[in-house]
C-alpha cells in the first residue's frame, strides 16, 4: 500500500539537464512531517540549479522491528521505511527513460553541480557502474578509473556507507533492487550489493553536502547490542578481504 500511495504523490517527472551532459532524474526523498527538512533541502538544491521531484517517504517509525536473515539483529521500522523510500525512488527512475538519478535525503546542505556536471558527464559514455557516492569520499579500497575534467574517478572496491546523495545509473538501480539483501537497512544493502557486483564508483573530493541534523532514525539504537557489536566486526573484517580481492582483480583485469 506505501508504494501505490507513494506513487500517487509524485509530481510529474522533472527531468534537470547538466550542461551538454546526460539527462538527470533529480529526487528528494522527505517525510511529510519533516517540512523543515523540505525547505532547508529545496533550497539547497535549488541554489545549486537543480530541478527535482519528491518522494514522499515511508514513514516507518511506528512499525515494529523486522528479522533480517544474515545481517545480525532485527532492522527497526524506521530503517524499513528508509530503504522502501529508497526503492519509490529506484522504481520511479527505471520507469521513465533518463539514464541517470541523483537521489537525495532531506539532510541534503549543498551541492557542487559543476563537479556532479562534470563526473556525470564523464560516466555517461562508459559502463560497468552502478552508484556513484556524491556525499562520501571514496577512500581505501579504491582504483583509480580516469578523471572527469580534472576530478579523480576511482572504482569503489569498498563503497561508504551513507545514502544522503547517490547517482544512480539503469545498471546500478536495477542490480539493486534485483539483488541486494533482502530487508537489510539501505547503507547495508547499498555496500553488501555493490561489493558483489563491482558497481561502486566515487571520488576524493565530496561532490555534496549533508548538514548534520539529527537521524530521524534513532529507533536503531535500542537493537544495536553487543552481540550485533561483534557479528558486525565480522562482516566488515569478511567485507574488507573481498574488497582487497575485488582491488586485485581491477588491477590486473579491469574488471
Amino acid at each position: 500500500k506505501h508504494r501505490r500511495r507513494l506513487f500517487a504523490s509524485l509530481p510529474p517527472l522533472v527531468f534537470q539537464a547538466y550542461g551538454e551532459g546526460p539527462m538527470i532524474h533529480n529526487f528528494l526523498i522527505n517525510l511529510d512531517n519533516s517540512r523543515d527538512r523540505y525547505a532547508r533541502a529545496a533550497t539547497a538544491l535549488a541554489a545549486a540549479g537543480l530541478e527535482f521531484a519528491r518522494v514522499e517517504a515511508v514513514d516507518g517509525r511506528s512499525d515494529p522491528p523486522r528479522v533480517a536473515p544474515g545481517f545480525g539483529r532485527q532492522v527497526s521500522g524506521s530503517e524499513q521505511g528508509c530503504r522502501a523510500s529508497h526503492k519509490v525512488a529506484l522504481e520511479a527512475f527505471l520507469a521513465g527513460d533518463a539514464p541517470m538519478a541523483a537521489i537525495f535525503e532531506d539532510d541534503i546542505a549543498a551541492v557542487d553541480a559543476a563537479a556532479l556536471t562534470s563526473v556525470a558527464r564523464w560516466l555517461a559514455g562508459r559502463g560497468g557502474w552502478g552508484v556513484a557516492h556524491l556525499s562520501q569520499p571514496v577512500e581505501g579500497f579504491r582504483s583509480p578509473w580516469g578523471q572527469a575534467d580534472g576530478i579523480d574517478v576511482f572504482r569503489a572496491h569498498l563503497f561508504p556507507m551513507t545514502t544522503g546523495a547517490l547517482l544512480w545509473s539503469r545498471e546500478g538501480a536495477r542490480t539493486f533492487l534485483d539483488h541486494a539483501p533482502r530487508d537489510w537497512p539501505m547503507d547495508h544493502a547499498l555496500r553488501a550489493c555493490l561489493l558483489r557486483h563491482s558497481l561502486g564508483v566515487g571520488t576524493e573530493d565530496v561532490m555534496a553536502k549533508l548538514s548534520g541534523q539529527p537521524s530521524q532514525m534513532s529507533d536503531r539504537e535500542a537493537l544495536i547490542g553487543p552481540a550485533y557489536r561483534r557479528r558486525r566486526a565480522a562482516l566488515r573484517r569478511r567485507q574488507k578481504a573481498v574488497a582487497a580481492w575485488n582491488r586485485v582483480r581491477w588491477r590486473f583485469t579491469g574488471g
